[in-house]
């Protein structure tokens, strides 16, 4: 002041003085988001009692933020930065990012033909998903049920409950997906006949009886590859060749194929045999020779006026 001249200042030494921390927070932010595709990151941490000048300056800083690409919770890993850390008692809040795995649909399903097994079990080969992410592709399989057991083309199948179905994928991952449908569905499918052949019709062998007729039997007759416990039947007539004897002649067979599960079936029908014609046995009689007057000679004179064949 404008009396400093008057005195005569002498200088003083003080006790040393403490500059303590001052106490700050780093406090995460819990972000709930919906799987994308992409590698998502958290909201930004809110930081608490820091001097304006070190935010401004970047001498303190936030790091660890969460951050992931599939559908889950990260937890962030929070720390300070900065030059000026040492300056402050930091607490650390970690919070979460939740990724929600994404809400598809599943709008149908297709099944595959089949060839008739004796089962009304359906093979549930794809879906029609919708609602992922680009490109990625998820793929559904299972078993369904045709609404029965026979062949026919067009047949309803229905899948009592979605949710139990396999889920597969190629270039998408389920795990970051829900299926939002529940319930049954229903397509169509085929199930085709059963290709079998049919053999073992026998043909007796008989006596010629100057007839082609055969006598055929079934006793031996098998549906090869049949499903087993399945319906089938036939019944079967014979005729020789012709009428002549002979040892393995053939028989052409006539047959009528019947049972309840025939329609699940194209049969490769057994179309001939073979069988023997033996000769009759007969005998011949009523041959007769004449009188002579004897000439010197054996020689006799014969009549089959009454020849018989017995």
């Amino acid at each position: 002041g404008n009396n400093g001249n008057n005195y005569t200042i002498g200088a003083k030494t003080i006790a040393a003085g403490s500059i303590f921390k001052k106490n700050a927070s780093i406090t995460g932010s819990t972000t709930n988001t919906t799987y994308n595709g992409t590698t998502q990151t958290q909201a930004p941490a809110v930081l608490a009692g820091f001097v304006d000048a070190d935010l401004l300056t970047g001498s303190v800083a936030a790091t660890g933020l969460a951050s992931g690409r599939n559908a889950g919770t990260y937890t962030s890993n929070l720390s300070a930065t900065g030059s000026d850390v040492s300056n402050y008692n930091i607490s650390v809040t970690n919070k979460d990012l939740v990724i929600a795995k994404k809400a598809i649909s599943l709008s149908g399903i297709t099944a595959a033909n089949k060839t008739y097994d004796g089962t009304a079990t359906a093979s549930i080969s794809s879906g029609v998903i919708a609602g992922t992410i680009g490109s990625e592709a998820l793929l559904i399989s299972g078993t369904g049920t045709f609404s029965d057991k026979n062949a026919a083309n067009g047949k309803i199948v229905t899948v009592a409950d979605v949710t139990q179905l396999t889920k597969t994928s190629s270039t998408g991952d389920w795990s970051n997906y829900n299926l939002t449908t529940s319930g049954a569905l229903t397509t169509q499918a085929d199930i085709t006949p059963k290709a079998i052949t049919l053999s073992g019709i026998t043909a007796a062998a008989k006596t010629y009886d100057g007839t082609t007729a055969a006598t055929v039997s079934t006793a031996n007759a098998v549906f090869n590859n049949q499903i087993v416990n399945d319906n089938l039947t036939v019944a079967s007539s014979g005729t020789f060749s012709d009428k002549n004897a002979a040892t393995g002649k053939t028989v052409s067979l006539a047959n009528t194929l019947g049972g309840s599960d025939l329609g699940n079936y194209t049969i490769t029908d057994q179309t001939s045999t073979t069988a023997d014609i033996t000769p009759k046995a007969i005998t011949l009689s009523g041959i007769t020779a004449a009188a002579k007057t004897y000439d010197g000679t054996t020689a006799a004179t014969v009549s089959t006026t009454n020849a018989v064949f017995n």
